[in-house]
Parts: C-alpha cells; structure tokens; sequence
C-alpha cells in the first residue's frame, strides 16, 4: 500500500549488549534493496503512529512492541514513493521472553554501532547516526 500519510515508523530495537536489530532488505525491496535497514513502514491513513509501529513490528518480526517510547522524530525522502516523508523512530529494549520471526527481508542480525558502520547501510540509519549511537549507548 502506498503511503499516503507521508509518515513512516521504525523501530530501534535494542538487546542487553547494546545491539541494535537490522534487517538485511531484500534485493528486489522497493527502497534500499539489499541493504541493511531498520524494521518498519509505512504509517496507513486512519493509523496512528504508535499503531503503525505496533504493526510493522508484528508483521516483520512477530514482536510484540508494546513497551517501545517514541525516541525521535526526523524529516528524510522516501526513495521509494520519491517524496519527503516524516520519520517516527521508536525504541524498544528486546524482551527476551519473546521469539523473532523474519517474516520480511533475507535476514536480520544483531549488531553493535562499531559493526553497523561497516555494513551497507540505508540512508535512515547514517542519517541519523549520531542519535542512533546515543541511543545504543544508553
């Protein structure tokens, strides 16, 4: 469904050793194929933001993010839609009693701010790095 809100969420999900869960986009993914990336999406009319992130955490991980703050909010381009969109970026400390489940990208991996920056990463994660580093750094 194409967003016509013009918001998008993402979730910042962070483990006891302050690594952040990235989602390694599949190739033929709309915007930033291949790359790794942030789970989340598109905000739908009628949503709420909060509910967005509550969906996209479902239907890509099965995560239940009902404890995630929103942590900042950014204005970036949509390379998809070719549009400047608002971006909600949520944080969540993973809950370990849960199971993930990729239901979307080719992997998922847990990984430290040191070894994000070597990865090829989606401009919404080198974007906002500097508050993506204090983030993890708690």
């Amino acid at each position: 469904m194409a967003n016509k809100t013009g918001k998008g969420v993402l979730l910042l999900l962070v483990n006891s050793n302050s690594q952040i869960l990235l989602q390694h986009r599949d190739d033929d993914a709309p915007a930033y194929p291949g790359q790794w990336g942030l789970f989340g999406g598109a905000v739908e009319p009628g949503e709420t933001v909060r509910q967005a992130m509550l969906r996209e955490a479902m239907e890509e991980l099965r995560y239940d993010a009902k404890n995630a703050q929103l942590a900042f909010v950014c204005q970036g381009f949509n390379e998809a839609l070719k549009r400047p969109i608002e971006r909600h970026y949520f944080m969540d400390h993973f809950d370990t009693a849960q199971m993930l489940e990729l239901n979307e990208g080719q992997a998922m991996e847990w990984f430290t701010f040191a070894e994000m920056q070597t990865l090829d990463l989606a401009p919404m994660i080198t974007a906002e790095a500097d508050r993506i580093q204090a983030i993890l750094a708690g």
